[in-house]
């Protein structure tokens, strides 16, 4: 069976869960289908090592990489980390754990707090990283600098809304339009000066299946800085 295969098999399981996956309020992931599966197939793909989500909210991506890590037969942990977590992550919690046996460990915190929590918690390497914090330019770079020192060769980081074009490499240098003063959505501007400074891990072009475009959910036919994207927004790294 190939990859596709085995992640759309993974993918009805976690529909069987419950959740929505991109509705605005309620028990949902804010991720569409093609972003939920690119983030199971990062799971899949990286090493069997505690995998860490940044901006947890209700941990739908929990239950995504929980699915993962049942088939893999990985017992390493997942950590969630948030300022303030949503109404239904105890929900999730709990399914995750009575259907798969897997307990998250929760960490209601600023991210800036993780890499000391970290230390003084394990000495378990991450095997992968979902940033899905603060979308502010210097927010990402410092998630991605908490964690920087735990990951190891094949460990994958993922990174939501980013605009949709691929490659990220140099986006940094590019105009910007559009910022808000709170939150500026610099996401793929971070990722890349990210990736200019760390030379050691390469962009993944995964695809899988359909494209992932949804005009008449969000009624945009084009990215908009700052609004829920028509298109895949989540982007992976691997360090190589």
């Amino acid at each position: 069976m190939n990859e596709e295969s085995i992640i759309d098999i993974l993918y009805e399981k976690f529909v069987g869960m419950g959740l929505g996956t991109h509705i605005p309020n309620g028990n949902s992931l804010g991720q569409w289908s093609q972003e939920i599966k690119r983030l199971m197939w990062a799971e899949l793909n990286s090493p069997s090592k505690n995998s860490v989500v940044i901006g947890s909210h209700n941990m739908g991506a929990e239950l995504a990489l929980g699915i993962v890590k049942d088939y893999k037969n990985d017992k390493s942990e997942i950590i969630s980390v948030d300022i303030q977590f949503g109404d239904y992550y105890d929900l999730n919690q709990a399914r995750l754990k009575g259907k798969f046996g897997i307990e998250t460990v929760k960490w209601e915190m600023n991210s800036d707090q993780f890499m000391d929590t970290y230390n003084l918690y394990t000495n378990e390497s991450i095997g992968l990283v979902f940033i899905d914090g603060y979308h502010k330019y210097s927010s990402i770079i410092l998630d991605f600098c908490q964690v920087k020192d735990f990951l190891v060769k094949d460990s994958i980081v993922a990174f939501h809304d980013c605009c949709p074009n691929f490659p990220k490499r140099g986006t940094h240098k590019l105009p910007v339009e559009n910022i808000g003063k709170d939150e500026d959505f610099l996401c793929s501007e971070a990722l890349s000066a990210i990736l200019e400074v760390n030379p050691e891990y390469n962009e993944i072009d995964l695809k899988l299946g359909m494209d992932c475009y949804y005009p008449e959910r969000t009624g945009l036919k084009t990215w908009v800085r700052g609004t829920t994207s028509s298109f895949n927004s989540l982007f992976l790294i691997q360090h190589g």
